[in-house]
């Protein structure tokens, strides 16, 4: 998937079953929805594939623990089938994408014995909702399992444990892109949407391209607007007094080192001083600690201040054995979440996390809400709602049985193209690329930078095979080094934009800007 051919296909074809506007988790799942039902589909995104919300998750594929807390009591029967589908989601996800989501174990500390049987009887239920879907079942831990579990975790009077799943957010985004290339769909990344028009049989979708500063139109017979935080900005391109459909939280996310976080199992704490809840996770031999629910306006890269960041750790520490401190902060990133407003108008933490699919005009679909863990499901239904408009006849859904680009033949990989790797080199390609993994070893394995496990060949592939366009592309979605270590990645930028500009043919001015363009972001916001 070259960004250059799949632009060709925008300037050469301009008539579509589908529009869909926003690369994200949803928008990428309604192109996989809509191409491999028989649909004629175009995804247009603004940025990078995920370059928004959806490589800015906490990394986790849950049904949603403090979710079922709220549906028992507030007897809330919406908040209990969300989490009921999203343990079905989560199942799908782990299975289709193996190389990608794995099962991970997370530990609640309690400092008082009688909180247990109330955490107990929840977690249970939890379990329960998944059926046969269900992972390790939940358990009590005594103060010395606790203590085994979690060596780093300051002591406690006890605690329990759960399973839920934990993935690469935007690799997975980027892959289930290719799959959608794979059935057909045409992936425009750079490409802003600057106007929608209707017709009397469908629409017109004017755009620009950032990078070549081209523009275009194309027709469709119907548009899905899937731009998460910037849906409503969408929907005024259409309609200058549409109602916002939105407000908006913030995710605040620290990386910290590995070695402040012994063993495998993730932290969960449900309430902090604010109420809110803290994960400490760890990903990719780091901690990762995040929190959300923080209100917060629409920007295109949100910024973690002081503040925040001050904030996440004085929650945190009380929990270590040994504090972290500010100067071991590797990255630190925000993301926007979309939350159907509805009728709160309290705290974004009481909005619904459940998904709105909503008609603005005949043909004209915006999908928002919901979250990474349901975005198939979200796909679907937007699809089906466009495919009405526009009197599509398309197949059954089938995505539910779809293995993302790298799973189809995950268990069937073997060990031999690895003999000669280091152990964290063919760790990280195993579980990054999946059945994929030979493809990137057609040349000598070369580290990218000393100490981290990315390639050389991995710049080259990315460029040829996924889409990438731009030197942060590589350093933030297709490999995660500035997401997990800010001045690593500001270290490889000259090795990677060197390799870049030869695999796309730049000219030296085209070099120098996107090295400009990169390190000017990694100074800033992720």
């Amino acid at each position: 998937m070259r960004r250059d051919r799949e632009l060709a296909r925008l300037h050469t074809q301009h008539e579509w079953d589908l529009v869909v506007i926003g690369g994200g988790a949803t928008g990428i799942g309604c192109a996989l929805d809509a191409a491999s039902r028989g649909a004629r589909v175009a995804l247009l995104e603004r940025g990078d594939l995920a370059s928004g919300t959806s490589s800015r998750s906490t990394k986790l594929l849950h049904g949603g623990v403090r979710y079922l807390e709220a549906a028992i009591t507030k007897l809330d029967s919406g908040q209990f089938n969300l989490v009921r589908e999203a343990l079905a989601e989560r199942h799908l996800l782990l299975r289709l994408a193996p190389h990608l989501a794995r099962e991970l174990r997370l530990v609640t500390p309690l400092q008082n014995r009688l909180e247990a049987p109330y955490m107990w009887a929840g977690l249970q239920l939890y379990d329960r909702l998944s059926g046969l879907r269900r992972l390790q079942p939940c358990h009590h831990l005594s103060r010395r399992e606790l203590a085994r579990t979690c060596p780093s975790l300051r002591p406690a009077a006890a605690g329990v444990a759960y399973s839920d799943g934990q993935f690469d957010d935007a690799r997975y985004a980027v892959c289930a892109a290719i799959t959608a290339q794979a059935h057909g769909a045409c992936i425009s990344t750079y490409c802003a949407v600057t106007g929608l028009a209707p017709e009397s049989a469908g629409w017109t979708i004017t755009w620009h391209d950032a990078l070549n500063n081209e523009r275009g139109s194309i027709r469709a017979k119907a548009v899905i607007n899937a731009a998460g935080p910037s849906c409503d900005q969408v929907r005024a391109l259409a309609d200058p007094q549409a109602p916002a459909l939105l407000r908006v939280s913030s995710g605040i996310h620290l990386v910290l080192p590995g070695s402040l976080w012994q063993g495998t199992a993730g932290l969960l704490i449900p309430a902090t001083a604010d109420g809110r809840v803290l994960f400490a996770l760890p990903w990719l031999g780091h901690l990762l600690v995040g929190t959300t629910d923080q209100a917060a306006t629409v920007s295109a890269r949100p910024q973690v201040s002081e503040d925040d960041i001050a904030y996440v750790l004085a929650q945190l520490n009380p929990y270590l054995r040994r504090p972290a401190h500010r100067d071991q902060v590797r990255s630190a990133w925000s993301g926007l979440r979309p939350l159907v407003a509805g009728t709160a108008a309290g705290a974004t933490k009481a909005l619904s996390r459940d998904h709105l699919v909503h008609r603005d005009q005949p043909g004209l679909i915006t999908i928002t809400g919901g979250k990474w863990t349901t975005y198939r499901r979200m796909a679907s239904d937007a699809v089906n709602a466009a495919a009405s408009d526009a009197r599509l006849h398309l197949k059954p859904v089938c995505s539910n049985r779809i293995a993302i680009a790298g799973g189809a033949r995950f268990h069937q990989l073997g060990d031999s193209w690895c003999a000669t790797l280091a152990p964290d080199i063919a760790a990280h390609l195993r579980h990054s690329y999946g059945d994929r993994t030979p493809l990137l070893l057609t040349e000598p394995a070369e580290r990218l930078l000393p100490g981290h496990p990315y390639l050389r060949s991995e710049v080259a592939y990315a460029a040829q095979q996924e889409g990438a366009a731009t030197s942060d592309d590589i350093l933030c979605r297709r490999t995660r080094l500035a997401f997990l270590d800010r001045d690593a990645a500001k270290a490889a930028l000259p090795r990677v934009n060197r390799l870049l500009a030869a695999a796309l043919a730049w000219s030296p001015e085209q070099q120098q800007a996107d090295q400009d363009r990169c390190l000017a972001i990694l100074n800033t916001a992720l």
